[in-house]
């Protein structure tokens, strides 16, 4: 599966609307998130796997092949308010476009450091 930079940053801004501290984002088969419901089960789980691994988020997997969304972690908002508005997250995939930049850590790295003050 490719890299999807906008399901990412989807994820992270349903997840920053629906967390509370007492509540995760549950995903099994089906989509319950409205404004995930242009991607398969299958994409956000890969993407949620990406995410986690590179330190945005985190998730704990079921057995069942579930999994839910804990938490955004610190260098997750940071890297979600530089990407926040559409104007800036157009501004970034274009920029990222003219690096070359494919890892999702080599992304977060460069919106973190040098896209964007």
């Amino acid at each position: 599966m490719r890299l999807n930079l906008d399901c990412i940053r989807d994820i992270l801004l349903a997840a920053d609307e629906e967390l509370t501290l007492h509540k995760n984002m549950e995903f099994y088969h089906g989509i319950k998130y409205e404004s995930l419901k242009d991607y398969s089960f299958d994409e956000l789980h890969f993407h949620a796997l990406q995410c986690s691994m590179s330190g945005l988020i985190i998730i704990k997997r079921y057995v069942d092949g579930g999994f839910s969304i804990r938490d955004i972690t610190p260098e997750g908002y940071t890297f979600l308010d530089k990407v926040r508005s559409n104007k800036m997250w157009n501004t970034v995939k274009t920029s990222l476009k003219k690096l070359g930049a494919f890892s999702l850590k080599s992304i977060i790295d460069a919106v973190l450091t040098t896209l964007i003050p």
